[in-house]
């Protein structure tokens, strides 16, 4: 890799996270302020979310890709259960019922998917050759299975996205 480009990238993700934190207390400061009695608590709960994800991207660069592929895999099967749980229950938060509770947790199985729906696509689609038939209905299966119950939610934009994810990486 071209060392200029990584640096590159690495100041426009910067310059994004930045344009989103001055957007977010535009935003966001007379309401806080007027709730929490913070015009800043907006932004002190983002600093903490992204902090907490950069440190889930270096331990995700320090993960083998074998492990990723395993915990990928995994972690697609419990979101595609709990995306089943969704159709199922009548459990919703503001009016939205993708969200599935777990005694006080609550999560939504088609956010937290995204990261792993495009490993598990790309690992198939880069791997297509060389898996066996049976691995390759199995991962095609869970695929179509989670868009399926994506569209079956009222939540029609995640499955567009989704979608276009899986046809751009078949295209790639």
């Amino acid at each position: 890799y071209n060392s200029k480009y990584l640096y590159w990238f690495l100041w426009i993700q910067l310059l994004w996270l930045l344009l989103g934190f001055l957007i977010l207390y535009n935003t966001t400061y007379l309401s806080a302020l007027t709730v929490y009695k913070d015009g800043l608590f907006f932004i002190k709960r983002q600093l903490c979310w992204t902090l907490l994800s950069f440190i889930s991207i270096y331990i995700i660069l320090q993960t083998s890709k074998k492990r990723l592929y395993y915990i990928a895999f995994c972690a697609t099967i419990i979101n595609l259960i709990g995306i089943n749980i969704t159709l199922i229950t009548e459990f919703s938060v503001n009016g939205a019922r993708r969200w599935v509770e777990f005694g006080p947790l609550l999560y939504q199985p088609v956010e937290l998917q995204k990261p792993f729906f495009t490993i598990i696509a790309s690992y198939l689609f880069m791997r297509w050759n060389y898996l066996k038939y049976t691995m390759k209905g199995v991962l095609l299966a869970i695929l179509l299975f989670f868009l399926l119950g994506i569209f079956l939610q009222p939540d029609f934009a995640s499955g567009v996205l989704y979608s276009i994810n899986l046809l751009v990486l078949l295209f790639i």
